[in-house]
């Protein structure tokens, strides 16, 4: 197997230690039970138990859901940089990006059970007969390694409660109280009273700082990537049994059943991104697409975040091979909200068209500098000429501070003598030029 070198842009591995007190436990055939905890000895000691559940695998990233108990007789602390996974002599660190804190410390009391799901880049998609050299190890601080064993179809689903699970909010919950915080703002701004502040609302002054999005490979769509900005004071948990996306007609599609006893855990103030299998493929000409939530009490109904201060974007993808190119979207793809154009200047002596472009989303931008064209119109609104771009610079376009863009035409005089002239990308109209 291949591995490609880890250069991406704005991605990066890096590795931190800790330093934790006591011994490994040899890793189990299933979680352990609560009597196993109770270890008699004089000394304090720490033992930890590893336990992992099905390998998802997408534009070179691999996401595993981890279970560990904590079976000594003493508190510890959880390191997320001290998983590390092993393929064949090849050694990865959890997936880490450029700019973004996506670390985690967890304080883990005797007795408790962790639950969470751990990226790492490979920069390519092991093949089935490759997964069963994967082996992920947690390192205690004296240098021995915890072997996590691999849960079967046949565990016992109340060794994977979880004891951290009550003090996060559960994603459902999340996008409820912000649905319902944004109808008081629409029903104060309508009635002309004052606005709720999130503050006063929510005991987190933070708490509408969250944000997600859902992105679909159109060449691995079986497949989701998920990617979390948490930037409010709340610890959130988003359980794979409480995610569906949903088309056009409603039909919707869920997590694989394999993975929907798994969850995601994103701390306050941290990032994450991971993939997840899907139980059938999608097909991107049954969109838009919609991602869905529910609450842990799983009777009730998915619901829709598109009123939410944030809503969850769910896109596809033509970049699907990498993560490092995944998160991007050309011209024709980004709604008014999220790409601002301005100041453009037609230079018909030099056959250019310089125009400023600010992205206010997530997502870079990239594209294809001959799928620009100007079109200029005759007086009674039909089209006289149609020029299309040869060249352009930059091609790539990161959130942030607004950037001028130079489209290269072959001649422009032909439109030198047009009021009306709109720039498109592809067939679809990027703003009016004149």
């Amino acid at each position: 197997m291949r591995f490609k070198k880890i250069l991406l842009t704005g991605v990066s591995l890096a590795s931190t230690s800790i330093l934790l007190v006591g011994c490994a436990s040899s890793a189990p055939q299933r979680m352990p039970d609560d009597s196993t905890a109770q270890t008699q000895s004089k000394k304090k000691t720490i033992a930890l138990d590893l336990a992992r559940g099905k390998i998802s695998q997408s534009s070179g990233l691999m996401s595993i859901p981890v279970f560990i108990k904590n079976t000594g007789t003493n508190s510890t602390v959880i390191n997320s940089q001290n998983f590390t996974l092993e393929i064949q002599g090849h050694k990865f660190k959890p997936l880490k990006i450029t700019g973004e804190s996506s670390d985690f410390h967890l304080d883990f009391d005797t007795g408790n059970t962790y639950n969470n799901t751990i990226s790492f880049y490979l920069g390519t998609t092991l093949k089935k007969n490759e997964l069963k050299y994967v082996k992920l190890y947690y390192t205690m601080d004296n240098g021995k390694k915890v072997k996590a064993s691999v849960l079967s179809t046949e565990t016992n689903q109340n060794d994977l409660k979880v004891s951290n699970a009550q003090n996060l909010t559960d994603i459902g919950t999340y996008y409820k109280d912000i649905l319902s915080y944004t109808k008081k703002i629409k029903d104060a701004t309508k009635n002309d009273n004052e606005i709720p502040s999130v503050r006063d609302t929510f005991s987190d002054p933070n708490y509408d700082r969250f944000k997600m999005w859902v992105v679909i490979p159109k060449k691995d769509s079986k497949n989701a990537v998920i990617k979390v900005l948490n930037q409010t004071s709340t610890d959130i948990s988003i359980p794979f049994d409480n995610i569906e996306v949903s088309d056009k007609d409603n039909d919707e599609t869920r997590v694989q059943a394999s993975y929907r006893n798994y969850t995601l855990v994103v701390p306050h103030g941290k990032t994450a991104m991971i993939t997840l299998p899907l139980e059938n493929e999608i097909d991107s000409k049954n969109g838009p697409y919609t991602a869905k939530f529910r609450t842990k009490d799983t009777n009730s109904s998915f619901f829709s975040t598109k009123d939410a201060l944030y809503p969850v974007e769910t896109v596809f993808s033509d970049n699907g091979n990498d993560i490092s190119k995944l998160f991007t979207l050309t011209p024709d793809q980004y709604t008014s909200k999220q790409i601002e154009w301005s100041k453009p200047k037609l230079n018909f002596q030099d056959n250019t068209l310089t125009i400023t472009a600010q992205l206010k989303d997530y997502f870079a931008m990239r594209f294809d500098p001959k799928n620009f064209n100007l079109v200029g119109y005759n007086s009674d609104s039909t089209i006289k000429d149609k020029e299309l771009a040869i060249a352009a610079s930059p091609k790539t376009i990161k959130s942030g501070d607004p950037v001028d863009i130079v489209i290269k035409f072959k001649d422009l005089s032909f439109l030198k003598d047009c009021s009306n002239i709109d720039l498109k990308y592809k067939q679809k109209l990027i703003t009016k030029v004149r």
